[in-house]
């Protein structure tokens, strides 16, 4: 809960706060011709400050409260379980892939590719933030037999 401030009060406490930060900070930011800087620094500033007022002591929120800088679901994928092992699909898909033939491990991710529909963006899209260095794993096979296998290094770079 916030402790209730008046409009009336809020602008006031703004004004006061402005303007002392205004005579601060004028000749650093005026001297660079830079107005806008300093107006919506200012008010970013302040505005922060005018809150930090309202806001009860102990209740207080920091950055680190706001969802836009919580970790990602897919960062915490990649940094938690690179190997995918905790995905259904992507687990059983690597140990069958690391215990095929090397010569058919291509023909198995495009088996893979066909059956989960990643010729899909959307779905690729999907797959990423399960298992990103799977995905990555299938270009790079198919980026190697197109080099190896078929010669064409346009077809590898697409």
């Amino acid at each position: 809960m916030t402790n209730p401030v008046s409009a009336e009060t809020g602008l006031t406490l703004f004004a006061q706060r402005t303007d002392q930060f205004m005579r601060k900070e004028r000749r650093f930011y005026a001297a660079r011709g830079n107005c806008l800087t300093l107006t919506l620094l200012a008010l970013n500033y302040f505005t922060a400050l005018l809150f930090a007022d309202a806001a009860p002591a102990a209740g207080r929120l920091t950055l680190q409260d706001d969802p836009i800088f919580q970790p990602a679901n897919y960062k915490r994928n990649i940094e938690e379980d690179p190997g995918c092992e905790r995905d259904a699909l992507w687990g059983a898909f690597r140990i069958e892939l690391m215990s095929a033939a090397p010569e058919m491990r291509v023909e198995l991710v495009y088996q893979k590719t066909i059956e989960w529909g990643l010729e899909n963006a959307t779905k690729v899209d999907e797959q990423a933030k399960i298992c990103m260095l799977g995905l990555v794993s299938l270009q790079y096979l198919f980026s190697r037999f197109l080099l190896d296998e078929a010669g064409s290094v346009e077809a590898a770079a697409h």
